[in-house]
């Protein structure tokens, strides 16, 4: 039987963001995951390897304490890169440009209310017109009429990349990275008052005071398998909403697309990869199953609108030869049932925390750092009080 300070369930960008921070409080941290992560070659594996990855407070101007989250949450890369490198951190500061064609009024409107709430915010964005947009984005398509703003403190990360760091300095620190079968969590181990006080995992034993489950859209599912009726509550907390991805080949010599594109028309969305490709979504085109039986024509569909918005994709190679060449792949997100954060203790069910949030990317590492300082502590951090889970209970 091994025993640890605490023990953390799932590697994607939250569970290794956690399992960093509280191994740099000296605590003995064993990082738990059941299938491939960061860059380990493998078809599986969790959001983190399947995800838009845009680093943002700009979507998040709805309510204030959730936008104050994730622009914290987008300083905290600031933080991470001044220490590793943005380099080794796998960040790319492109900034994000949303724009409206001149005919789309209602969305034109919506553009200059987001700017006027996130300047009110302090979050710093530019108003751009035609040229300023084309001035910034020479080979997107524009309409004549076309305007915008720049997010300048946005960014896209390398997820995988973000991974493998973070688990490396998790080991630096001393404590343990299990992924495969030795890391697949059977169950939770619980004392006679019925706390938790570790896991089953890969055969063995492990013990620790605390467990922290970031199981991503899995949350909900593996949880009220591991634990009594009744424990979480029987309100659900958790969607799973598949989301379509398609990277193009490298177009270099070509810097098609500069920054994170995000165009308001039915949540299209493309960046850079770090391939020198393009990664490209759209809200619209995402399935209901998490494995549909048109994933071919949802992608070639996607790539003829980007096409549409970006002339030099692919060249003269037709649109469904130039799929074939595209990785495709469909994620998981989880997202909670109110569309914030979920991050805390579990009442009732003593030694259990939780961190599960729609915008991992945006959060991971800087969740586990308020939560390293919660589980050190004992006190909950301010900004942690608006999203707690017992919310849902």
């Amino acid at each position: 039987m091994s025993s640890f300070d605490a023990i953390v369930v799932g590697a994607g960008i939250v569970g290794a963001g956690v399992a960093f921070a509280l191994a740099r409080t000296g605590s003995r941290v064993a990082l738990l995951d059941a299938g491939p992560v960061g860059s380990t070659p493998g078809e599986t594996g969790g959001t983190s390897r399947a995800t838009f990855s845009w680093i943002n407070a700009t979507a998040k101007t709805d309510h204030n304490d959730y936008h104050r989250l994730n622009a914290d949450g987008v300083e905290h890369y600031r933080a991470l890169a001044r220490e590793f490198g943005e380099g080794r951190l796998g960040l790319h500061p492109t900034g994000m440009i949303a724009w409206a064609n001149p005919k789309d009024e209602e969305r034109r409107r919506v553009l200059r209310a987001q700017v006027v709430r996130l300047q009110e915010w302090n979050y710093p964005v530019t108003s751009l017109d035609e040229a300023g947009l084309r001035a910034l984005e020479p080979h997107v398509a524009f309409a004549p009429g076309a305007e915008g703003f720049l997010a300048w403190a946005d960014a896209w990360l390398d997820a995988p990349r973000a991974v493998d760091l973070l688990c490396e300095q998790v080991r630096r620190e001393g404590g343990t990275v299990t992924t495969g079968e030795r890391g697949r969590v059977a169950g939770l181990r619980r004392d006679e008052a019925g706390a938790v006080r570790g896991v089953e995992a890969g055969g063995e034993q492990l013990t620790a005071p605390v467990v922290i489950a970031a199981l991503g859209p899995d949350t909900e599912n593996l949880l009220r398998a591991w634990l009594r009726p009744g424990e979480l509550g029987n309100r659900p907390f958790l969607v799973r909403r598949p989301g379509l991805l398609v990277d193009t080949p490298d177009t270099r010599p070509f810097r098609l697309v500069r920054h994170v594109l995000y165009t308001g028309d039915n949540a299209f969305h493309i960046r850079p990869g770090p391939s020198g490709g393009l990664r490209i979504g759209s809200e619209d085109a995402d399935p209901d199953s998490e494995a549909p039986d048109d994933t071919a024509a949802r992608a070639v569909a996607l790539l003829a609108r980007a096409r549409a918005m970006v002339p030099g994709l692919g060249g003269q190679t037709p649109v469904e030869a130039l799929a074939h060449e595209c990785t495709v792949r469909i994620g998981v997100r989880p997202v909670p049932a109110d569309d914030c954060a979920i991050i805390g203790p579990v009442s009732g069910v003593r030694g259990l925390y939780v961190i599960v949030t729609h915008s991992g990317v945006t959060l991971g590492p800087y969740l586990g750092r308020l939560a390293a300082e919660e589980l050190a502590t004992g006190k909950m951090p301010e900004q942690l009080a608006p999203f707690r889970f017992d919310r849902f209970a």
